[in-house]
């Protein structure tokens, strides 16, 4: 009443807005209205704008609708319950459309994960590739860093030996592996 469409002497159709049956059949069928239907099932960048929303759902139905509009002016009584199986038909036909949406957002999010598990299933086996050089390379210099010792230890005990006074006392030189001492 408050708004400023409302036209007090306006005819309005008494089944134009059902969407739902009647709450006494909710406990068996338990139905919601279409736009709880559709928030319910749709992430927040697919739901439309609720008058976009309600007319591109309703489509199907606006002929029959028109018809409706007209056999209540012709007979009431009938009108009445074919509205009511409209409304049903119209709440079936937005939950089904709801729930194909859902599944194509799950079809896409399905195809994203794969494409994801793709890459870094790609991303492992150049990883454990590139891990198994590091331990290549790693065991090449610790051969290379052995043989060097090996070297220069080989090195000044020939230089002891050939020197007639011992300039450097002979120290050990500690193998990387063995465990500092303590």
């Amino acid at each position: 009443m408050d708004s400023p469409d409302h036209r007090p002497d306006a005819t309005v159709w008494p089944f134009q807005d059902i969407l739902c049956p009647s709450a006494e059949h909710e406990d068996l069928f338990p139905m919601h209205p279409a736009d709880q239907v559709v928030e319910q099932w749709l992430s927040p960048e697919l739901i439309l704008r609720p008058s976009t929303q309600s007319r591109t759902l309703n489509e199907p139905f606006q002929l029959l609708l028109e018809q409706l509009k007209r056999l209540d002016q012709d007979a009431p009584d009938i009108a009445q319950s074919a509205a009511h199986i409209s409304s049903l038909y119209s709440t079936l036909w937005e939950s089904y459309s709801a729930k194909k949406a859902h599944v194509r957002r799950l079809e896409n999010e399905n195809e994203a994960l794969r494409a994801t598990n793709t890459h870094l299933c790609e991303k492992q086996v150049f990883l454990e590739y590139q891990n198994t050089d590091q331990e290549a390379l790693l065991v090449y210099f610790e051969h290379a860093f052995e043989n060097v010792r090996h070297g220069i230890l080989s090195i000044l005990k020939d230089w002891e030996r050939r020197s007639p006074v011992p300039v450097i006392e002979h120290y050990s030189v500690p193998n990387i592996r063995d465990p500092p001492l303590a």
